[in-house]
This record gives C-alpha cells, structure tokens and sequence, in this order.
C-alpha cells in the first residue's frame, strides 16, 4: 500500500528548522536552494575580510539573508533586528540590481513582533528603491520541498518518510496479527471440542 507522504515530510521539515540554527542554518537553507534551482542559485559564504556584503544567497536579482533562531526563539531580538537593517542596507549598497529581499529564518511558530515591526520599516526604505521585501519562513519552505524528488527530500532532512511510517505502524501490524492468531486458536479450540467424544 502506497502511503501519502505529504504531511509526514512536513512534519520533518518542521522539526528540522527548529533544531538547525546559526550557520547549520544557512547551510540548511542553501541545500534547499541548491536542489530546486540549481546552479541558478549562488550561496555566499565571507571569504577572507570582504565579509558577505549584506547576501547569504541569491538567485537572480533576489537576495537572501539567512537568520537561524537557537530551538527556534529569538534571544536578543534588538542586536537581530539591527542586523536585519544593516544587512539590507549593505545588499542594497553592493547590489544595485536587486529586486526582492527576503529574511529567511527557521522560527517555525511564528517571528516575534520586533522582528515582523522591522521588515516594516525595511519595506518603506525599500520602496523607494522598487525593492520588494519579505520574509522566507515555513511556507516557503514548503513550497521547495514540494518540488523535490523524495530522494532529494531524504537527502536534506536524512530520512525516508515512508519505511518510517511504516515502521511506525510495525506495532498494529502486529497487533492485528496477534489477534487474528488468538481469534483462529479459539475457533479452532471450539472446533475441537466438538469433535471430541464425551
């Protein structure tokens, strides 16, 4: 029996984002990218003092910056919040042709207001610059592994979906088993009584 496999890898994927933070994070976020887009999408790492100029990745004219919550809470969101700023102002200093700016991040329950009040404030400098801004959460997440094959599905989340879900119902399986055996052994039991001679 084929089993629908939807839900189960998005439930991984959930649990993923909350347990990879920091640049396990970017990393997390790149092999998505990499899988569905290819080499049309370009990670970027610091190399040497030059640093990422504002970009952990992009494709095209959007550019991404990556943000990866400790068990999925923002500490100090003030010092993340001046970061998120800095880092679009640096993306929009190196890169003159960029046209979208998402905020990629693994807070899977939802961001925290200091967050959401400052890609507000992000939003109005960039409309001025014809610059949509946004967030890259959970949704978009989604939205990738969607297009992936289940190979590459197992690949970047390190199972596969379907042998564990059916492992999982190994106990009904058996279960079930079981008792079929006991409700056989009892009929056959009454079955043998009957047969045998007073």
């Amino acid at each position: 029996m084929e089993v629908d496999k939807g839900g189960y890898w998005e439930f991984l994927l959930g649990a993923k984002l909350r347990m990879t933070h920091g640049d396990r994070f970017q990393d997390l976020f790149n092999e998505f990218m990499l899988r569905v887009h290819g080499d049309d999408f370009t990670p970027i790492k610091p190399h040497g003092s030059q640093g990422d100029r504002g970009m952990d990745g992009a494709l095209g004219n959007d550019v991404f910056q990556c943000y990866g919550a400790e068990n999925g809470h923002v500490i100090d969101a003030a010092r993340i919040c001046r970061k998120m700023t800095a880092d679009f102002n640096r993306a929009c200093a190196t890169m003159p042709t960029m046209k979208r700016w998402r905020f990629a991040h693994n807070l899977v329950d939802g961001v925290s207001r200091p967050l959401l009040d400052t890609l507000e404030e992000i939003k109005a400098l960039a409309a001025a610059k014809n610059i949509e801004v946004g967030f890259f959460g959970l949704h978009s997440f989604r939205m990738l592994l969607r297009q992936m094959s289940d190979d590459d599905r197992t690949a970047v989340l390190g199972v596969r979906a379907q042998e564990d879900m059916m492992l999982a119902r190994l106990p009904e399986a058996i279960n079930s088993l079981i008792a079929a055996l006991i409700s056989g052994a009892s009929q056959c039991s009454s079955s043998v009584r009957e047969c045998v001679p007073a």
